[in-house]
């Protein structure tokens, strides 16, 4: 649990905890049981990649390096059936177009005489 009351950095706390227990929990259990994490883990997404494994090094390149690690695209204004707009990227974990909110969320805000 993340006590923010006491002085240290937030940021620097929610590292610190979360190597402690995703790193350097999940990394020795997938060692154990023989998978190559060289080329099957992700240690967050988007991510920048991994540097080395032993010992842990997360990767000094920016997280929104299309050429490292994994990237999240979202079309928000570009139109996503255009060849043209797509860009290349290492790996591709997520991506997409936002999506409209449901007719349920808009008849809470909206007037029948609105919904034709």
């Amino acid at each position: 649990m993340i006590r923010w009351d006491d002085n240290r950095n937030k940021e620097e706390e929610y590292f610190r905890q979360y190597n402690e227990f995703y790193i350097n929990t999940l990394i020795p259990i997938l060692q154990e049981s023989g998978i190559q994490i060289s080329q099957n883990f992700m240690d967050s997404s988007p991510s920048s990649g991994v540097k080395s494994f032993e010992p842990y090094v997360k990767s000094e390149v920016e997280d929104s390096s299309r050429f490292y690690g994994d990237s999240h695209i979202y079309y928000m204004q570009k139109d996503c059936e255009d060849d043209d707009t797509h860009e290349y990227y290492r790996f591709l974990s997520e991506s997409g177009f936002q999506s409209e909110p449901s007719f349920q969320d808009y008849k809470m805000v909206s007037e029948p005489e609105d919904w034709s």
